[in-house]
């Protein structure tokens, strides 16, 4: 199993392997690494310190899977909100580095309204992606959004009878 984490290594340069990773050969080579991580964390069945060596010289890190993508997606949502100042992110939007963000902003929101007990977010994710702006359920923002120029028309014009060429300032097309 060594052997085939190196070759990965040397091949795509880290070992962020999903735990349903299996090599050509048929190595059940992300479930080795999963188990690799829980040993080091493990006060009772642990790696010997050889062991623990060979593995980070070929890139080993040590947090789990999910907690090293949930960080590298992180930062990219980020760096599109500092673009962009929202996170309205197209379902296949895919960063210039190959991160899938838009499906993976898609499954937050999946997540977070389905209340999915398995795969729920903790409280900190929560924040962290409020906190750059995070809209949970897009098509009711959007439609408060709506409804508020259809209210300041109707302050406006004293009804809702809009032309249909009306567009507001913002480009919507409330007529």
């Amino acid at each position: 199993y060594f052997s085939a984490a190196e070759k990965y290594y040397k091949e795509n340069g880290h070992l962020n392997v999903p735990k349903n990773y299996d090599t050509p050969n048929g190595l059940h080579l992300g479930q080795w690494l999963c188990t690799q991580r829980a040993l080091y964390r493990n006060s009772r069945y642990h790696l010997t310190t050889e062991q623990i060596s060979r593995l980070e010289s070929i890139g080993m890190q040590w947090q789990r899977y999910d907690d090293q993508r949930w960080e590298v997606n992180y930062e990219a949502a980020l760096r599109f909100y500092e673009t962009h100042g929202h996170l309205r992110v197209n379902a296949r939007y895919v960063t210039p580095e190959g991160i899938r963000l838009g499906r993976w902003i898609t499954n937050l929101r999946q997540k977070f309204n389905a209340g999915d007990a398995g795969n729920s977010l903790t409280e900190e994710q929560i924040q962290q992606m409020e906190q750059i702006g995070m809209v949970w359920d897009e098509a009711e923002a959007q439609w408060q959004h709506h409804f508020g120029w259809a209210a300041e028309y109707y302050d406006i014009n004293g009804n809702l009878d809009v032309p249909i060429s009306y567009t507001t300032e913002d480009g919507f097309a409330l007529g």
